[in-house]
């Protein structure tokens, strides 16, 4: 069992601050008072969802961290479920030219190989 404190005031000593929980308790009250840092400050929901999505595309971590500007351990800490578990995988791009481009080099991949 933990010792919590319900003020989070390091200098207070009023036993009626205190309640007692468990290791899971302890974290989520952290957590609900904005006080736990998991994660990365470098890391928005954004990022971190766009990493879900580039790795599930197949793309390695090295190049994600390298091209995102982000640290290859955040990369795999999102990638392992460590770190931002409940951001969901971001959509692919609705970037028309992206898709289109997309588009464009299959149909010229094809098309090269038939002549």
């Amino acid at each position: 069992m933990f010792v919590c404190h319900r003020c989070d005031n390091p200098a207070c000593l009023a036993i009626e601050h205190l309640f007692l929980g468990t290791p899971q308790e302890n974290t989520d009250d952290a957590k609900a008072k904005g006080r736990l840092r998991w994660r990365s400050s470098r890391l928005s929901p954004e990022l971190a969802g766009e990493i879900k999505r580039r790795i599930q595309r197949g793309e390695g971590a090295s190049k994600i961290a390298r091209e995102m500007g982000v640290s290859l351990h955040s990369v795999q800490n999102v990638k392992g479920g460590r770190a931002w578990r409940d951001v969901p995988t971001a959509p692919p791009p609705r970037d028309s030219a992206a898709g289109g481009a997309e588009h464009s080099v299959a149909v010229r991949s094809g098309g090269g190989l038939g002549k």
